[in-house]
């Protein structure tokens, strides 16, 4: 997509895409800018030639997690410059199922790392005497608040409260200002949890994470998901991390929290990880996620049978029945009037099996024109009548192209299981066997496996 392509070449994020052998298919002119490599020496050589030794263990595992199956990997690392020195960066990844390569995001927090450090770090002891102290105290802070005015990160201090009264706002730099949405003047003195309103993914609220940082005397961070809520309700995606600021002899003096806006990054995610779990043609889950679904399931009815023991499961409403379906005749489709007509019919096929499901259940495209209903907690009696109306519904359904009409049929097999089952693997290789013998009977008509029941429309 052209708005994508504008979007990967002019992020000031570092995008790539690498491949599973170790080297990189490809760079935005940001990884270029920040490393000072051409794209041709960074394409020259395995990804991991870059990166600081100190660091190519934790990268390597970031690695193996990533190509094992999880949807989003996120660490941190240096690559090494051009000139010499280390950029550290902060990485997210996914692997698509689709064409088996790396796509990853990368930030430069080399100058937040710097930061953190000089948080982290005891003040050297100042000249004894307390007149000079103040003042250097008072030169120091100065100092900070100009620099922390000109950083484009949002920066808050605090003090560092009484068991009375927590911890309440000492400075905003201009960046805060604009994220949280109040003026420095407005907000000194009030407490940091009327200021830094935070949720969780789940919307629930957040601990306050000034607090937390004075109480555990270390550095915090936010949750991933962490949403700020700000002053006249707008809520925006955030990162951040709270440090302890300690004086000569390690008191606790107050805290420093930096934040940054992380919604487009957080926008971005969310895109990589639904194109991971989800078919680009029809928008239903891919083979991937539904078998993970399927896998939660099956894991949730063996916990159950451990606690209330085995059911019958054409009986109890607590089985789960598996749809597996295959369009009859869509070849034709695709000969006749070409893949565009195809892929239409396809999307209309999704149309109508999406109006004949229930909100709970998940419907999946396998890969061409198979697809899979998972129907949780449904009796058998009525996953039958489900089934019947989806094979009605695909039988009325025409597509008209340049003046050809088309009709097609879809065969389902039945399956139902409970905790008893084995293993999901087994379950779509029986599911499968089941609409084979639908079509094997003659198509458009539902089997339901292990039994004789086969009858077109969906059968008794």
């Amino acid at each position: 997509m052209p708005q994508l392509e504008r979007f990967f070449e002019l992020s000031l994020d570092l995008f790539c895409i690498a491949r599973e052998d170790g080297y990189f298919e490809r760079i935005n002119s940001a990884f270029e800018l920040t490393l000072g490599h051409s794209a041709d020496e960074l394409l020259s050589k395995p990804f991991m030639h870059w990166v600081h030794p100190s660091d190519q263990a934790g990268t390597a595992a970031a690695m193996e997690q990533l190509l094992a199956g999880h949807p989003v990997t996120s660490f941190e690392n240096r690559y090494r410059h051009a000139e010499g020195h280390w950029i550290w960066l902060s990485w997210k990844a996914v692997v698509s199922p689709d064409d088996h390569l790396i796509y990853a995001v990368a930030r430069d927090i080399t100058e937040q790392r710097r930061l953190r450090s000089l948080l982290e770090a005891k003040h050297t002891r100042l000249e004894t005497e307390r007149m000079a102290m103040a003042k250097a105290l008072s030169a120091q802070r100065q100092r900070a608040e100009v620099t922390l005015a000109s950083i484009g990160d949002a920066v808050v201090a605090t003090d560092a409260g009484t068991f009375e009264i927590g911890p309440r706002v000492d400075y905003l730099n201009p960046a805060a200002e604009q994220l949280l949405g109040w003026r420095h003047e407005r907000a000194r003195g009030k407490p940091t949890e009327r200021v830094l309103r935070l949720r969780t993914e789940d919307d629930e609220p957040l601990d306050d994470l000034v607090e937390r940082c004075l109480t555990e005397n270390q550095l915090v961070s936010t949750p991933v998901g962490a949403r700020l809520v700000r002053w006249r309700g707008e809520e925006v995606d955030i990162q951040g991390t709270a440090a302890p600021i300690l004086g000569l002899e390690g008191e606790v003096l107050g805290a420093v929290l930096v934040l940054r806006d992380a919604t487009e990054e957080r926008k971005l995610t969310l895109r990589m990880e639904y194109q991971a779990t989800h078919d680009p043609l029809t928008g239903l889950v891919n083979r991937r996620e539904f078998q993970r679904r399927l896998e939660r399931a099956l894991a949730e009815s063996r916990e159950e049978m451990k606690e209330e023991g085995p059911g019958v499961v054409d009986q109890s409403p607590e089985g789960h029945v598996l749809c597996y379906l295959d369009l009859d005749h869509f070849k034709i489709v695709n000969d006749t009037a070409g893949h565009a007509a195809g892929d239409e019919m396809l999307r209309q096929v999704t149309e109508v099996l999406r109006r004949q499901t229930r909100v709970a259940d998940t419907l999946a495209r396998l890969g061409g024109d198979e697809f899979c209903l998972l129907l949780e907690r449904c009796p058998l009696s009525k996953a039958k009548e489900i089934a019947k109306n989806l094979v009605e519904k695909v039988r009325n359904l025409e597509l008209r192209w340049q003046g050809q009409i088309f009709r097609i049929s879809v065969s389902v097999g039945l399956l139902p299981f409970d905790g008893t089952a084995r293993d999901t693997g087994l379950l779509l290789v029986r599911g499968d066997e089941a609409c084979y013998k639908a079509k094997s009977l003659g198509r458009d008509r539902v089997f339901i496996y292990g039994s004789g029941e086969g009858r077109p429309g969906g059968g008794g």
